[in-house]
């Protein structure tokens, strides 16, 4: 079965389809644009392997890695547009200021 693009995808807990968001670990060479694209997880919303409000730590573009949401961007009236959400942007600390 074809997970998207993803190369791995991995549970990480043991959450019940329908319950408590699941955590997944799943790792791809596309980068964060492609990643974050409406549709780009799309198919593993409709095979029920992911639902809006999972969590998926993904290592990207062979040196990246981050912790998306996954989101239903669609108006309830369309059909589903799964769309994964960037929740953490680490930066490197200010330097102190000089005097």
């Amino acid at each position: 079965m074809n997970l998207s693009p993803f190369e791995t995808f991995t549970p990480l807990n043991g959450g019940l389809l329908g319950t408590a968001p699941a955590i997944f670990a799943a790792s791809t060479t596309d980068d964060e644009a492609t990643l974050t694209k409406p549709g780009y997880i799309d198919d593993l919303y409709e095979q029920k392997q992911i639902k809006e409000l999972d969590w998926v730590f993904i290592n990207y573009s062979n040196k990246q890695s981050n912790l998306f949401l996954v989101k239903n961007m669609a108006k309830e009236t369309d059909p589903p547009s799964i769309q994964l959400i960037k929740m953490i942007d680490p930066k490197p600390p200010t330097p102190p200021h000089e005097e």
